[in-house]
């Protein structure tokens, strides 16, 4: 028991920065991304002993923080899942920018979710899928889905002063 905790807690240190990373751009509120991951956190140590499968611990402290940040925004009422990245000019061109947070922000939520966690957090297809308990090909299918609706919106953009590379 004690090194199955260890390797939790090092995993979690390994990971703080993405984990704070991830709640901020929830909640939008740093302060209260620091309290989620420090909630999500607890509640992994709690259910440590439950998770059967040891490898999954990344999609599985993923689940818990995805459900830590949506229960403090239901408790706000206040549901904006994404906030505007801190992404400097020698990245990319802030036009773009500002037009891609722009229609991630219109997406449903149930395409923001996997669009963040694939291309912000870079999980794989078959993470996304198990840390949101959603089939494959659902997952699939909604993120093409989703980056055509980002596209068409970008499209549309073109003539309001955003740019695409």
């Amino acid at each position: 028991m004690i090194d199955e905790e260890t390797d939790l807690i090092q995993f979690i240190q390994d990971h703080q920065d993405d984990f704070y990373r991830f709640c901020y751009s929830y909640v939008k509120d740093s302060t209260m991304a620091m309290d989620i991951v420090q909630d999500a956190i607890v509640k992994a140590i709690e259910n440590y002993s439950r998770l059967r499968k040891k490898e999954y611990i990344k999609t599985w402290f993923y689940r818990i923080m995805i459900n830590e940040c949506k229960l403090y925004l239901r408790k706000r009422k206040n549901y904006e899942s994404f906030n505007e990245q801190e992404i400097s000019q020698k990245q990319m061109d802030i036009n773009t920018v500002l037009g891609v947070q722009r229609v991630m922000q219109n997406l449903p939520v149930q395409y923001k979710d996997i669009v963040y966690l694939r291309y912000y957090e870079d999980m794989t297809l078959e993470e996304i899928s198990l840390t949101l308990h959603i089939n494959m090909s659902t997952i699939k299918s909604r993120l093409y889905k989703a980056l055509k609706m980002m596209r068409v919106d970008l499209e549309k953009d073109k003539g309001c002063g955003y740019n695409e590379r």
